[in-house]
């Protein structure tokens, strides 16, 4: 199955952006959430905002360190930058054919889980927890699951798709 997740440790430049960049929310409105077909909303719970300069800025050294710059110039991947509060006891899933990257901005230490593809939260079966702790990020696989355990996470999510080049109609 491989690992779910890299964690990976931010530059001394990324870690003074991210601080600065968990001081800069604005605009939060609720994370877009689906009803059911037994009408019960479905989906993560928390808050999403702006995406400002300054959050740019920590991704663009993000990738930079990570040596990811090229993926915002090439036309066949599409990247979405989101800055997100996610409630706890609630997660994210990276979608089929997605990675996502995570940075922490919120400047706290709890804890996360990661859920495996076809993993089981009920039977513990391909759960694995780690450090929410300034300093460091997440690379996430596709169809990995993140969510905070003990208190409301706060950061920058990056999702990476390679789109498939349609050919032109003849």
């Amino acid at each position: 199955m491989g690992e779910p997740f890299e964690r990976f440790k931010l530059s001394t430049a990324a870690e003074q952006l991210a601080e600065q960049a968990g001081h800069e929310l604005n605009s939060e409105r609720p994370l877009p959430r689906k009803v059911g077909e037994d009408g019960v909303e479905i989906g993560a719970k928390g808050l999403q905002y702006d995406w400002l300069p300054r959050h740019q800025q920590l991704w663009v050294q993000v990738s930079k360190d990570r040596q990811i710059k090229a993926w915002s110039g090439n036309p066949s991947i599409r990247i979405d930058k989101l800055v997100i509060r996610l409630e706890k006891e609630y997660s994210l899933q990276t979608a089929e054919g997605m990675m996502s990257i995570v940075v922490p901005i919120d400047q706290q230490f709890t804890k996360v889980a990661f859920l495996c593809p076809k993993g089981s939260v009920e039977e513990a079966k391909g759960v694995v927890q780690d450090d929410w702790q300034p300093g460091f990020g997440f690379c996430i696989r596709e169809e990995v699951t993140i969510g905070a355990i003990e208190k409301d996470i706060t950061f920058i999510l990056v999702k990476v798709k390679r789109t498939v080049e349609v050919p032109a109609a003849i």
